[in-house]
């Protein structure tokens, strides 16, 4: 066997780093692993917030309709965008401290002092009254006049509860002067419903005005119609207290129209516990709190 000088048979081969320098390497390694995974993580999590936070500024009515921007870095939020109030601002800023609490709060928001183009009121209400149409389960549509600085909504059916927040929300709007609102529906009198509010029997104001006096004036004109005048409730009580409440809306209502003119002999009062017909069980209770109208007899 012929051997080649200065090597020696079935050497095992040299290592390409020596172990305490390939240790030091893949400890290395972990740690920047762990750092980058780390930074990742707080990312991540830092999105999320500023995604709830970012949720609940929408689902506010009166914040929604304004374009906020939150930004949460490192034990920080920071607030961006344009409200045209202090009142908005405080409570966006409020609403921040109380979503993320361990937060340095930073708030950049913006008031203006001139009003934005007509163009852009009109598609601020218009993002208004869809964020309200949504949470109040409303139809609101509206218009702006830029020459009177006046927004008119107008909405087929509104409680005393829902025009309060209606008007919170739209007088805010930056360039409105002046706010319209009105309560004008497109069904036929009969089909009008009248809402309550919960355990409540008195109606708004918008009620006595629009829906009920459409409907004395249609009997006043057909004076062979005579109604069943229907109450009904939501299903949060029991079914006694539901029947009473039930009846004295249908008798609210009844008195209500004999003051307007309508003989008493033609209004028969009657309490359901059951839903309304087109009402769901998923739907909103405020839909179930009404009084509704049948036609007992027609003669032509």
């Amino acid at each position: 066997m012929v051997q080649t000088p200065g090597l020696t048979p079935n050497a095992p081969p040299s290592p390409l780093l020596p172990p305490g320098v390939l240790r030091k390497l893949l400890g290395l390694l972990a740690v920047l692993g762990l750092v980058l995974g780390g930074g990742f993580y707080w990312q991540l999590r830092q999105q999320a917030l500023e995604q709830r936070l970012l949720r609940t500024f929408q689902a506010t009515p009166t914040l929604a309709v304004y374009r906020l921007n939150p930004q949460v870095r490192w034990g920080r939020v920071r607030l961006s965008g344009t409200v045209p109030s202090p009142s908005l601002k405080a409570q966006a800023e409020q609403i921040a401290q109380q979503a993320l609490p361990r937060h340095r709060l930073e708030s950049k928001i913006e008031i203006p002092t001139v009003p934005p183009p007509p163009e852009v009121i009109q598609d601020n209400a218009q993002q208004a009254a869809a964020t309200l149409s949504q949470t109040l389960n409303l139809e609101l549509a509206t218009t702006y006049n830029s020459a009177q600085q006046q927004l008119v909504v107008q909405t087929p059916d509104l409680s005393a509860t829902q025009l309060q927040q209606v008007t919170q929300v739209m007088e805010q709007i930056t360039g409105v002067r002046s706010l319209v609102i009105k309560v004008a529906s497109n069904r036929h009198p009969l089909e009008q419903r009248i809402y309550f509010e919960t355990n409540e029997t008195q109606i708004a104001s918008s009620d006595r005005q629009g829906a009920l006096l459409q409907l004395a004036q249609y009997l006043k004109a057909n004076p062979n119609i005579t109604l069943n005048v229907i109450g009904h409730t939501d299903q949060s009580g029991g079914e006694r207290y539901n029947q009473q409440l039930a009846r004295q809306r249908a008798t609210v209502i009844q008195q209500l129209l004999v003051a307007q003119g309508i003989a008493a002999n033609r209004l028969f009062i009657r309490g359901d516990t059951n839903l309304p017909p087109n009402v769901l069980v998923n739907d909103p209770m405020n839909k179930s709190r009404c009084v509704r109208f049948e036609v007992v007899n027609l003669e032509e």
